[in-house]
């Protein structure tokens, strides 16, 4: 090809291909990596799932994973690589010959699979975030572990399963004092407020107390000595420290949720009842009990905040 003519040579002919090819590579790495990843993450949450149920752990209402975002650049890596390659090739090629129209198609095209390449990973990136998870660290703090492990820690509302957005409510103002039957008020509320969220105290064994946040050294307590079978029990509150009859143990239920126990009364399940509680309530409404199984009203989801 004599210099400077600007019809086109083999030469030319291979150097595009290469682009062509490098690029529909790159583009093709980028979208295979993501959907790896992506399939990769709903691995890891299969198996901490099944390591979860395995361990007697409950997950939050949304089950974290194991962080997959280190593994998941690889794609954009490999792109770029790809794209640099495939330029310094171009330049080297190119250049000496001054194959003006080599040149005006490689450097535009190569420009061009970077731009895809960068689209192609981010587009992965926005679909695995509507499927992420948790991170590690967040999944540690939030994690509650069931009877067989290590007793709840934290701040919690407690969300009934049967009324979604009914939570169990103390109102302890009045409760001054230790008191034989226990005083107070436990019932529903629609929302959760000051008098909604609790602290889960561990004990050992595996088991918890359960504390108002707004009234400090206020328990939740469970009266279970005169539940007959399929009748109810009292729930209330007690002043000073949790005795047994403030005492439970918190078991793990299907699909995330849990059921709280009482320890001295072994069979007694905390209930609620949020039935026509559909707005907040400044005395809050429905009712708090206890009754031997447990059933869609003995179902709860804990709400960290």
């Amino acid at each position: 090809m004599v210099q400077g003519e600007s019809s086109m040579s083999m030469a030319d002919l291979i150097n595009t291909a290469v682009v062509v090819i490098g690029g529909i590579a790159s583009i093709y790495i980028g979208y295979r990596g993501n959907k790896l990843a992506s399939e990769q993450n709903d691995i890891l949450r299969q198996q901490n799932m099944i390591f979860a149920a395995q361990a007697g752990i409950l997950m939050p209402e949304h089950p974290a994973s194991i962080p997959t975002k280190k593994r998941n650049q690889w794609p954009l890596a490999a792109s770029l690589a790809v794209s640099l390659a495939v330029g310094i090739f171009l330049t080297i090629r190119l250049v000496p010959t001054h194959s003006w129209w080599g040149l005006a198609v490689a450097f535009p095209w190569t420009l061009v699979l970077l731009l895809a390449s960068s689209v192609t990973y981010l587009w992965g990136k926005s679909k695995r975030r509507s499927e992420d998870f948790s991170p590690m660290p967040q999944l540690q703090k939030l994690m509650i572990r069931s009877a067989e492990g290590a007793a709840i820690e934290g701040s919690y509302a407690i969300e009934s399963d049967a009324f979604p957005g009914c939570y169990l409510r103390m109102d302890a103002h009045q409760v001054q004092g230790p008191c034989p039957e226990g005083a107070g008020l436990v019932n529903c509320q629609k929302g959760h407020g000051p008098w909604e969220r609790f602290r889960f105290v561990a004990y050992e064994n595996g088991l918890n107390a359960i504390e108002s946040i707004e009234f400090p050294n206020r328990w939740l307590r469970m009266d279970g000595s005169l539940v007959p079978v399929g009748g109810k029990g009292i729930v209330n509150c007690q002043f000073g420290n949790a005795g047994q009859w403030e005492i439970f143990r918190v078991v793990s239920q299907p699909e995330g949720l849990i059921a709280i126990r009482s320890v001295v009364f072994p069979d007694v399940f905390l209930g609620m009842d949020a039935t026509g509680l559909t707005d907040p309530q400044p005395n809050g409404g429905g009712s708090v009990y206890c009754r031997r199984s447990v059933g869609p009203f003995e179902k709860f989801r804990l709400k960290p905040f």
